[in-house]
């Protein structure tokens, strides 16, 4: 944990400096967040994390939480499938340690910074076409990497812009601004404000288009302290979430203007 996170031993703390009544097995403070490890004797889950995770989003703590638990210690495969499950829903990163192999740790899923969880997608709601993206989108969200997931959801709403772009186009319905069919060096937020000056479709949802590119780049570089993490992180959750709210209303206003989504 130390060398992942570049921890020294002075990094090393007791408590939390807030009102968060759960005390890891062991926490460290690093510039940019508090890391936590529980440690199981079973699976991996605990359930002291279910208050943990209640409290420290309360106070919008930038908490990434392991649990490390022995890889052979036979827990029943229901109880285990209930134990992960938990974990991916609370964002817990999960590490295994082979009692019968000299102690070997593995990281088996890295954590997302508490603020960021977002409960599962309800993936009935979208178009079946991009589900599989979404979910890998989710995943990757959620399994420690959500700038990633985000740039991820990011060049989807990308693809599907351009291809608006281009059947207005080819209609004759884009006829100012600077676009020309399958040009991807074009700027998105240009041609985003091309389509709404031309109405291609509703301008709301565009309007949220423009503004989910805009806000971007907020959450695109690196923190250097907590606030920067707290104010980044709530940036990023907020965006996967509007990207969510635009790609369930995209078809539908492709399709009012007859357009092939």
């Amino acid at each position: 944990m130390e060398e992942r996170y570049d921890l020294k031993e002075k990094d090393t703390i007791n408590t939390f400096p807030t009102a968060i009544s759960w005390n890891p097995d062991l926490l460290w403070e690093s510039k940019t967040h508090y890391i936590a490890l529980e440690i199981s004797d079973i699976g991996p889950f605990r359930p002291t994390i279910e208050i943990a995770f209640g409290q420290i989003t309360l106070k919008e703590l930038p908490v990434k939480i392991y649990v490390a638990y022995p890889k052979n210690a036979n827990q029943p495969k229901d109880s285990y499938q209930k134990d992960l499950k938990s974990a991916k829903n609370y964002g817990i990163g999960i590490i295994s340690v082979d009692d019968n192999n000299n102690f070997i740790t593995e990281i088996e899923k890295d954590p997302v910074s508490i603020p960021l969880v977002i409960n599962e997608i309800d993936y009935s709601i979208f178009k079946k076409q991009i589900c599989p993206t979404l979910r890998e989108c989710y995943a990757t969200y959620m399994n420690g990497n959500p700038q990633m997931g985000l740039q991820r959801m990011y060049q989807l709403i990308e693809s599907k812009i351009r291809k608006l772009g281009d059947q207005a186009i080819i209609n004759n319905l884009l006829t100012t601004g600077g676009y020309s069919k399958g040009d991807r060096s074009y700027s998105l937020g240009n041609l985003i404000d091309d389509l709404m000056r031309q109405r291609i479709i509703s301008n709301a949802v565009l309007g949220r288009c423009r503004g989910f590119v805009d806000d971007r780049n907020n959450v695109s570089h690196e923190a250097k302290t907590k606030m920067e993490a707290i104010k980044i992180e709530k940036n990023t959750k907020d965006n996967f979430k509007l990207a969510l709210r635009i790609l369930e209303e995209l078809p539908a206003a492709f399709a009012n203007k007859n357009y092939r989504f």
